[in-house]
């Protein structure tokens, strides 16, 4: 009997070493667990796989089923709308709806045969891998008909259910398929499926209608006898109605995964799911949400199903290089007849942040000047906005996607770019105080009722030239700034500042005017360097420290790089011959090692790559105080602690100046040791005072005279974090709940109660930041004491906690909450309270 080869996803992983005596995920369940993320196809190749993965590809036939759901991008709008501050209510609705679907549409595929190969959005790509073609396309035509009845009944349900409309459109084709291991930056490796048939797939789902089954010309002659009902829709494309009835059996081959194979899993698996089941929270539901997230939609016109390996793996690398060098997240890889496309997000856990969208334009910018260094064609759309960021699939197959409105709009304005970069304005609203930008005037967008305005970035403000910058209180911090660098250096000991507070009370802003008052200064070098545009690599902010100082940049051959070091270590007769490979992480080379180099051991290693950079700051400074200015040094890596630690021991001619965030947890051993320096002094910066407060606000509103009980609701919002109440009062300004005329600010006349005045975006995107900086159980633990509400006790948390865990172990977990100031316990009853009135809203 004819069947198609398949792998049965319910019975198909053997696994090794099935038992785990550490009370974690054993070797099965965490396999098990992170497989459902990779399709059948990937999985086999990774069974192959004996050693590490590498860019590779393979050629196949196959049948090919692109399932289109309507009415997921307007739901989510819908959600969006109706449960406003609380999104976590919308996210569960969302969650529940889409899994429903889902889970029974790739029921009916994988009892076909059907290999799920990629979601993309609100729609899923289905391969029915075989070289009898006839037999290929009569299998994915009987599915594809199966899935609509299965569609049609669940809409219904839906429907009367919940009042939303829900459709599904099914186009099939059949062809040669290539797929392509792609990438490999910090181990993360894509799948990327191109065919002239997927592009093919395009012009079929044009012409489909809520309903239909579609097939061009050439797949209606393949089904032969077998058709049955069909009509004409186009010269080339035929709907399906019905097809004769015959016996389809699936086979039960298996996929042999061991323990071995876990790397290379999850290098395909994004961080947001595979932390939390490494974490041994395997129930997929729990990683869903709404965020407000930043979306860049990369288009790229000349990477066709033809493309040159080598080329195609340029491509990926670069981009992965650039988007992980700002946090962002890659998120999937498509084709059409456009090109392929890379979806990445910027807010997406585990590495959110305030600055999301300013860091999304900045990869954007760096993306199109790398690619144009290598003569390839780019354009890019950048959106903010709501996202649903989760899972997608059933229990067998499923996939951690972003879907809504923001991934619709760059989109949109992705195909509107024409080889440039288009932002929405949420996008230019939220980065322009970084970010130069020209308007672009309003665009018609598709699935927009309005034209929207629109806007291109141009180039990164430098915070050397913003000396407009307003800057209002902490005298008493910067006059320890100064006096630290204005004093004698001790003999042979650097000196430094490390500012410590949360996100948004100040501490750019003082690092700002350091810069602005010292920057013009002859005896002084300033160097500025972010680690949280660094933080995915090794030394990354050193990297940053040392290119400005000397001019470098990512388009600096290793071969000028090379030439600048020889000359600079050749004027020290101390500095080891052959040496230099060890600064290839730092300066980008690419230097063969030495077997003496190779051999040596980790220690003896990073002590020379220490005596070496300590040389190399020394030649920087010449002569002159070099104050090297670190923003977001709470990001930086193991090994750039180290090498500060060391420089701040030996470098006199070294001032640090460092910003960063309470550590959540055990802070690195480097700056343990850094903090208690006797040339080191530690600034705990605190919320501004009440004045200072209102100064800021006054001065963002450009108003002298303001309302006293609108200074006082800025003030209870933000609890006097500067940032905050800036982002509160554009806010204001820009929804005309609050208008200036001739110095004066006055309220609204439809304002009746302030205290109900909705929160803006980029506070959720801080609080998103503090919450991806908690651990994993740190994390489960506080969102599922949100369901409580603000005020929750043990038992009751304790009694709905989706994880196994013990009553005196989730106790353990509030008590570290109390620690890093998310929960404050009442010691007598354990009555726990979120510390901001807020934070329930947004878990």
């Amino acid at each position: 009997m004819e069947r198609l080869d398949q792998v049965t996803r319910a019975s198909s992983l053997t696994v090794a070493d099935e038992e785990s005596g550490d009370g974690g995920l054993d070797s099965l369940s965490a396999v098990d667990a992170l497989s459902k993320f990779i399709s059948d196809g990937l999985l086999a190749r990774i069974a192959d796989n004996k050693t590490k993965l590498q860019c590779e590809e393979d050629y196949f036939n196959a049948a090919i089923l692109f399932a289109d759901i309507s009415g997921f991008t307007s739901l989510t709008e819908d959600l969006v709308a109706k449960y406003g501050s609380e999104q976590a209510v919308g996210a569960e609705h969302l969650t529940l709806l889409i899994s429903e679907y889902f889970d029974k549409l790739i029921e009916v595929a994988e009892s076909y045969g059907g290999d799920v190969v990629k979601f993309a959005g609100d729609a899923v790509l289905i391969l029915f891998p075989v070289e009898d073609n006839d037999f290929a396309v009569r299998v994915a035509v009987t599915c594809a008909l199966k899935m609509q009845e299965v569609a049609k009944r669940l809409s219904q349900k839906i429907k009367n259910e919940k009042d939303l409309c829900l459709s599904l459109k099914i186009a099939i084709s059949y062809g040669s398929i290539r797929g392509m291991i792609l990438g490999g930056v910090l181990d993360r490796w894509e799948y990327a499926v191109v065919s002239d048939a997927i592009i093919n797939l395009e012009t079929l789902g044009k012409v489909a209608l809520p309903g239909d089954v579609i097939i061009s010309r050439e797949s209606l002659s393949l089904l032969g006898d077998f058709c049955g009902e069909f009509d004409q829709r186009d010269e080339d494309c035929y709907s399906i109605g019905s097809i004769k009835e015959w016996q389809y059996q699936s086979s039960t081959d298996s996929i042999g995964l061991t323990e071995d194979h876990m790397p290379m899993i999850k290098s395909f698996v994004p961080a947001a799911v595979a932390n939390r089941i490494s974490a041994g929270q395997v129930d997929v539901a729990l990683i869903s949400e709404l965020r407000h997230i930043t979306v860049l939609f990369i288009n790229l016109p000349d990477f066709k199903p033809d493309i040159d390996l080598e080329a195609a793996q340029r491509i990926v690398t670069c981009i992965q290089q650039v988007c992980y060098g700002q946090r962002g997240s890659l998120d999937k890889i498509s084709s059409d007849d456009k090109g392929v496309s890379l979806i990445a997000g910027f807010g997406v856990p585990p590495m959110s942040a305030e600055d999301d969208a300013e860091r999304a334009v900045k990869a954007a910018l760096n993306v199109k000047t790398a690619l144009e260094a290598i003569d390839v064609q780019v354009s890019i759309g950048v959106a903010s906005g709501p996202v649903y960021c989760g899972t997608l699939g059933d229990k067998r197959r499923c996939e951690y996607t972003l879907m809504g409105d923001g991934v619709n709009t760059a989109a949109r304005l992705m195909s509107k770019a024409k080889g440039g970069i288009l932002c929405d304005s949420a996008t230019f609203e939220q980065s322009s105080e970084k970010i130069n930008f020209k308007s672009a005037g309003l665009l018609e967008l598709k699935g927009k009722s309005n034209p929207l305005p629109t806007y291109n970035p141009l180039s990164v403000i430098s915070v050397q030239k913003n000396e407009n910058t307003y800057f209002v209180g902490r005298n008493t911090e910067l006059a320890i700034i100064e006096q630290l660098i204005d004093q004698p250096s001790q003999r042979g000991i650097g000196r430094g500042v490390l500012i410590v507070a949360e996100a948004g009370i100040g501490k750019s802003a003082v690092l700002s005017e350091v810069v602005r008052r010292r920057s013009e200064e002859a005896d002084t070098r300033v160097l500025i360097a972010s680690a949280s545009t660094t933080q995915t690599s090794f030394f990354g902010v050193w990297r940053e420290l040392v290119y400005e100082a000397v001019g470098f940049d990512e388009l600096t051959s290793s071969e000028q790089k090379k030439d600048f070091l020889d000359k600079l270590i050749e004027r020290n007769s101390r500095v080891k011959v052959g040496m230099l490979p060890l600064l290839n992480e730092i300066f980008g080379l690419d230097l063969e090692e030495s077997d003496q180099l190779l051999q040596m051991q980790n220690e003896i290693r990073a002590e020379n790559i220490h005596t070496l950079m300590a040389y190399i700051l020394r030649e920087i400074a010449d002569g002159r105080t070099l104050v090297i200015i670190i923003d977001d040094a709470h990001w930086m890596d193991s090994a750039s602690w180290l090498l500060l630690d060391s420089i701040a021991r030996s470098v006199a001619e070294v001032i640090f100046i460092m910003a960063l965030q309470n550590f959540v947890g055990k802070p690195p051993n480097s700056y343990t040791r850094l903090a208690t320096m006797s040339s080191v002094d530690e600034i705990k910066l605190r919320p501004l005072t009440r004045k200072d407060h209102d100064n800021v606000v006054q001065h963002e509103l450009s108003a002298e005279l303001v309302p006293e009980r609108l200074l006082n609701l800025i003030y209870k919002r933000t609890e006097g974090n500067p940032h905050y109440a800036e982002i509160l009062v554009r806010d204001l300004l820009a929804r005309k709940i609050v208008t200036v005329h001739a110095g004066h600010c006055r309220l609204s006349d439809q304002i009746r109660n302030l205290e109900q005045i909705e929160l803006p975006i980029s506070i959720e995107s801080a609080l998103n930041s503090q919450m991806d900086r908690l651990d994993l159980d740190q994390q489960l633990a506080l969102k599922t004491a949100s369901v409580v509400g603000r005020k929750f006790n043990m038992d009751t948390l304790h009694h709905i906690y989706p994880v196994d865990k013990s009553r005196e172990e989730l106790n353990g977990e509030l008590d570290r909450l109390s620690g890093v100031g998310n929960s404050s316990p009442n010691k007598t009853c354990r009555l726990f309270i979120y510390s901001r009135g807020y934070s329930k809203n947004r878990l």
